[in-house]
């Protein structure tokens, strides 16, 4: 393994655009279409492959194959926790679409501190974007392959990208110089998430070991064991000590659901449920009691888990060609979780979730 500091500046300034490509992001009015009018139209026009929600008031971007970071916007309804009325809309892109990178987008990550959202793509580059405008504020490169994921240090101003090359980065993001790098041979990276309260990282590979690193020095913390498939997808519980992975089996077997103790550097509890592999996963809010998490599988489903069950204690089957691709939470005013999960077809839908799934409905392109 290397571990390299000091490179030199890797970045372009404001090279992306921001598109216009709609008018007004209001709901009631404009959803009052006949019964003649043609369904409304998905916000990506190819698979959507990474989404992330930016803070808590609803606002959402997801991207994929076609190239576009879309920002959408949930109703407030949505994430008042409150009952929601019978309307055909409660979601809709805002018609701001971040555009720049020349392949899929593969990883988004929204840095709270400085309100700027990053993006990963297979044209191997780390893009930031300022909330704000919609505009590219600069291009970060040193991957020889495909960007994977990006998450934060827990430093404020400085985030890591993970790629199939084997390599993590850490960027300065005021100023987009190489920060360190570290190198695993055949460490192809799934998946990488900054473990709240720590200063560590959370990463999955193709060689299918589940790594923690040091995140203020990128240096391995800690390898555990080898699994039988790879994990294609990691969380962190609020409080640091439960990790999350899902693994990429088929045909119902392999399809893992596994919960990790960090501290006794151990599996805590492995389930199977799915079907096909599974694509993403996330902590739901904490409620004082225990842990409770969603897994999203290419086999159409997601799933709710609650630590102690036995099985998943709820499911839906969002009859999606080809399934999820990709899972997004936040938290709504009463403390339920609203969940994002893009598809293959370019749709991305809204789920509330406590004990069981509300579908809330699709996010729409704007008019």
């Amino acid at each position: 393994m290397g571990n390299r500091s000091g490179r030199h500046r890797r970045s372009t300034k404001g090279t992306g655009s921001r598109k216009t490509v709609g008018g007004s992001s209001g709901y009631s009015e404009q959803t009052r279409a006949s019964a003649a009018a043609p369904p409304p139209r998905p916000i990506h026009r190819d698979a959507v492959s990474a989404a992330c929600f930016c803070g808590t008031s609803g606002e959402l971007a997801t991207g994929g194959k076609d190239l576009g970071v879309a920002l959408s916007m949930l109703d407030p309804l949505v994430v008042g926790g409150g009952a929601l009325p019978p309307r055909a809309i409660h979601s809709r892109a805002t018609g701001v679409v971040c555009s720049g990178h020349t392949r899929e987008v593969t990883a988004l990550h929204w840095a709270g501190p400085t309100n700027h959202l990053f993006s990963g793509s297979r044209d191997k580059t780390v893009r930031q974007w300022d909330l704000g405008s919609g505009q590219e504020t600069q291009t970060l490169t040193g991957h020889a392959m495909a960007v994977i994921a990006v998450t934060s240090t827990g430093q404020g101003n400085a985030v890591v990208s993970g790629s199939r090359d084997g390599t993590l980065i850490m960027w300065d993001v005021e100023c987009g110089e190489i920060l360190r790098e570290a190198h695993v041979n055949r460490n192809v990276v799934t998946s990488l998430t900054h473990i709240p309260g720590t200063d560590l990282l959370l990463q999955g590979s193709e060689d299918k070991m589940l790594r923690i690193w040091e995140a203020s020095t990128l240096r391995p913390r800690l390898t555990f064991p080898r699994q039988q498939y790879f994990q294609s997808c990691c969380a962190a519980a609020d409080d640091g000590n439960l990790l999350l992975t899902g693994s990429n089996g088929f045909n119902g077997s392999g399809c893992f659901v596994t919960l990790w103790d960090r501290r006794r550097a151990d599996k805590h509890v492995e389930r199977a449920g799915h079907l096909q592999g599974i694509a993403a996963c996330a902590f739901l809010p904490g409620s004082g009691g225990p842990a409770r998490y969603c897994t999203a599988s290419t086999d159409g489903t997601i799933k709710l888990w609650r630590d102690g069950d036995a099985d998943a204690i709820a499911a839906i089957d969002l009859h999606s060609p080809g399934g999820a691709q990709t899972l997004a939470v936040t938290v709504d005013r009463e403390g339920g979780g609203v969940l994002a999960v893009g598809g293959v077809s370019g749709d991305v839908t809204i789920l509330r979730c406590r004990d069981d799934f509300e579908r809330v409905g699709p996010v729409i392109a704007a008019l």
